[in-house]
């Protein structure tokens, strides 16, 4: 999982830097400068892959710190005696 998160991350990287240095791209592509050259750092570099996601900005919760003397002590109450796996102990090898 982690490696395929890292190569989603490096190809993104990496089209990112052709897309801003044309060099680098010129380094992947000998037809970089030609009139009907279309791939994704084209693409990425003309604004075409944009999302469209609208962001979304949520209140911080309020952090309030309560001293330890208020805060009321809970003891967990058994509502039934505890459950035995077996009557018997272990089988005797001797």
């Amino acid at each position: 999982m982690q490696t395929a998160a890292l190569l989603v991350l490096l190809s993104w990287l990496g089209v990112f830097a052709a897309a801003i240095a044309p060099v680098l791209h010129q380094h992947v592509h000998d037809h970089v400068h030609s009139h009907d050259h279309q791939c994704l750092v084209t693409s990425y570099a003309d604004g075409l892959l944009s999302a469209e996601t609208p962001v979304v900005f949520l209140p911080l919760p309020v952090l309030v710190e309560t001293p330890a003397e208020l805060i009321p002590v809970q003891f967990p109450i058994l509502r039934s005696p505890p459950k035995v796996f077996s009557e018997r102990g272990p089988p005797f090898l001797g």
